[in-house]
């Protein structure tokens, strides 16, 4: 008897907390805190600016917010606005979906005519529609459909941070060797020809292997800025003002 097994186990585990509307008034100010959840924010009416150290972002109506665990932020009403807006956490135990939101969509600013902020208001459309039937026995399994198919868009979503540059691995290795010989401890410290010399290449290549290393370093000190920051610079004037 032949046969064709589909799967052989599949286990999912979905934690959603604190879904919620909030509306404030100008000048509404949350102090700053921090998750150990994803926290989704999607901006249903007036503009709300959140600090995330120096980053400021600013989500206007349309917008939407994954902001990812352990992140610090601080939320501000800074507009003459009332402003309107869903939130809730979530956590969902498929790893490689955790590090692709972590690494491609986290801590942006989701424009409103992107799939994922519309999918994103869907969903919220979808809560809020079942928030009436709670009492219904299938009501948890509804919102968790609801949920993954959300979900399933954001797998599917583009980057929309820049990925960070990489050295290959070879150049990587000849640095470290570079650094080692250069920095060692001894009485007679050796040349940058020297070393050069040592690992069998000119010293023009040895220039410009230290310049891709310190483009690469200065790029990793302000990675948090420069990958999170794709249209949120801090020096950008509020576009509620």
């Amino acid at each position: 008897m032949a046969q064709s097994q589909v799967f052989q186990a599949i286990e999912s585990t979905v934690y959603l907390y604190g879904g919620h509307f909030q509306q404030n008034f100008p000048n509404w100010h949350y102090p700053q805190e921090q998750h150990q959840l994803f926290e989704m924010i999607v901006v249903l009416q007036g503009t709300e600016t959140i600090f995330m150290g120096t980053r400021r972002c600013v989500l206007s109506a349309g917008e939407a917010m994954i902001i990812t665990p352990e992140t610090a932020h601080e939320s501000f009403n800074f507009c003459g606005n009332r402003l309107r807006f869903f939130c809730f956490h979530f956590s969902v135990g498929d790893l490689a979906l955790k590090t692709q939101i972590i690494q491609n969509l986290g801590n942006t600013v989701l424009a409103a005519d992107t799939p994922l902020a519309q999918a994103a208001q869907r969903l919220i459309q979808r809560f809020s529609a079942l928030q009436a039937a709670q009492q219904q026995p299938d009501w948890t399994l509804n919102m968790e459909i609801a949920f993954l198919q959300f979900m399933a868009v954001v797998s599917q979503a583009p980057r929309v941070i820049a990925p960070v540059a990489q050295l290959p691995e070879q150049q990587v290795i000849l640095a470290q060797k570079m650094a080692t010989l250069l920095f060692q401890k001894g009485p007679r410290p050796q040349s940058f020809q020297a070393v050069c010399a040592a690992l069998n290449f000119s010293t023009t290549y040895g220039h410009t292997l230290v310049r891709r290393m310190v483009i690469l370093f200065l790029s990793a000190c302000m990675g948090l800025r420069q990958v999170l920051t794709r249209k949120n610079d801090v020096s950008a004037v509020p576009r509620c003002c």
